[in-house]
């Protein structure tokens, strides 16, 4: 079988080579001056396969419409879209060199693209890879004249971009404050996160060097704020997305242990984890920590290398840690629940891990302008859950729990954040397979499975 690709208006046809599993994680790697790709399995024995795809030597990837998007910063400069079952390429957009691509957010059938080394942030229509419209983020712009873009998120008709404003010259140092721009998507326009100041404001954070992913939960954002080096001036900031200011840190660095904030994930109503440096050696600390006290709770692992990236899967409550310690590196897998490592060794992937996405073969997204995202913590569960969402600003959810054979055992008010584990009589669900199926504004609609164990 034989498929046809296009690069640019050349199509190539390519033979189709179909790979042992569909749902797996999908790891970057590189080792610095070349990258490669990956496929692991998302359940024990967590088989790998590595080396699916070259990509750039500095990559970044997210997971969209059934599609990988991989990010190359410079040199590649370039944005790969990959066939997630063939990892075969769909188109190449390649941008201006020294631009230094840092992410991508799929939009429909468009994507933005933030740069670090560029004064905008651009639009590209994905059928053509034509350039659409570009938004002039220069107003942010440290005294080296760039902003700084680096990760982004969404919330229904708001885009939100990092701009980390780390002032390169004369001597290289971060500029406060740290900044996220707010972008209208429907009119590729800046939102004015302030009104009573002149001109066109983003939201003011309060800490420093904003650069890794985001979270939503609920009508909060949260930014993991590295802070300078090893000062514990940073931590997890909570940004109101109806008001469009901070609200400050939610968790502080000193608070739950950390030396120099890094990637973090939430994993329950009660728990979460997060990555940090240390300043003795080039390492990095997976710790958890609790959501109710904002403390500490245990530091699980410790990698020799640089780790700025964390994957969660609820479906099956793993994390994912892309271990790049220079001597031992691969992926290893954590119980959520308990931290406990679910891997005897790393499990290879060729280069060093730089960057994990999760691929499910059952995601759907919703139409555009009415995008609706849910899931749910623990997972699985003997108790109580935590129902997470991302949708249309404003939008309210409606919340249905069938069985697996699609029975309904219980209806959810419109504003519950919580599953107690019990069905419409108030009697504890029988263990096995549940899907939580929810309804949006606009039509929009979505469903999470929910393992039940007793």
């Amino acid at each position: 079988m034989r498929r046809v690709v296009w690069f640019g208006t050349v199509a190539v046809l390519l033979p189709v080579v179909a790979y042992a599993f569909a749902d797996h994680l999908f790891v970057v790697t590189s080792n610095g001056m070349a990258g490669n790709s990956a496929a692991v399995q998302l359940q024990s024995p967590w088989s790998a396969t590595p080396n699916v795809r070259p990509v750039g030597a500095h990559p970044f990837v997210r997971h969209f419409s059934g599609l990988h998007y991989v990010v190359s910063g410079t040199p590649a400069d370039d944005l790969r879209i990959l066939d997630p079952t063939t990892f075969e390429p769909v188109r190449v957009i390649s941008f201006d060199g020294g631009s230094n691509p840092q992410d991508v957010l799929v939009v429909g059938g468009t994507a933005f693209v933030s740069f670090f080394d560029r004064t905008t942030l651009e639009r590209f229509d994905l059928a053509s890879g034509v350039r659409i419209a570009t938004v002039d983020l220069a107003a942010f712009a440290d005294s080296d004249g760039l902003p700084e873009g680096r990760s982004m998120i969404r919330d229904g008709n708001h885009l939100f971009v990092q701009l980390e404003r780390f002032d390169r010259s004369p001597v290289p140092q971060p500029q406060l404050p740290g900044l996220l721009a707010v972008v209208d998507i429907a009119t590729n326009q800046l939102v004015d996160a302030d009104p009573t100041a002149p001109g066109t404001q983003a939201i003011a954070l309060t800490g420093i060097l904003p650069r890794l992913p985001m979270q939503i939960e609920g009508r909060r954002l949260y930014v993991p704020m590295p802070g300078d080096f090893y000062d514990q001036s940073g931590g997890i900031e909570a940004v109101d997305l109806d008001a469009l200011n901070s609200l400050g840190f939610a968790f502080v660095e000193k608070q739950i242990g950390a030396a120099q904030m890094s990637a973090f994930h939430f994993v329950s109503p009660e728990r979460g984890y997060f990555v940090h440096h240390t300043d003795f050696t080039q390492s990095s600390h997976l710790v958890s920590f609790s959501r109710t006290t904002s403390t500490f709770l245990m530091e699980h692992f410790v990698s020799f290398g640089l780790v700025e990236r964390l994957a969660f899967d609820p479906e099956t409550g793993a994390i994912f840690f892309p271990d790049n310690d220079p001597t031992t590196y691969g992926i290893r897998v954590f119980d959520a629940a308990t931290g406990t490592q679910l891997t005897a060794s790393p499990i290879a992937v060729g280069l060093p891990p730089a960057d994990v996405a999760i691929a499910r073969s059952s995601a759907t997204d919703s139409p555009p302008g009415a995008r609706l995202r849910v899931w749910t913590a623990p997972n699985p569960t003997n108790g109580p859950v935590m129902l997470f969402w991302e949708s249309p600003a404003g939008s309210r959810i409606r919340w249905m729990l069938v069985d697996a054979r699609g029975r309904l055992v219980r209806s959810l008010s419109n504003e519950a954040r919580f599953w107690d584990g019990r069905d419409a009589g108030g009697s504890p669900v029988p263990a096995g397979v549940y899907y939580l199926r929810a309804t949006g504004d606009a039509r929009a609609r979505a469903s999470t499975r929910i393992h039940v164990v007793r």
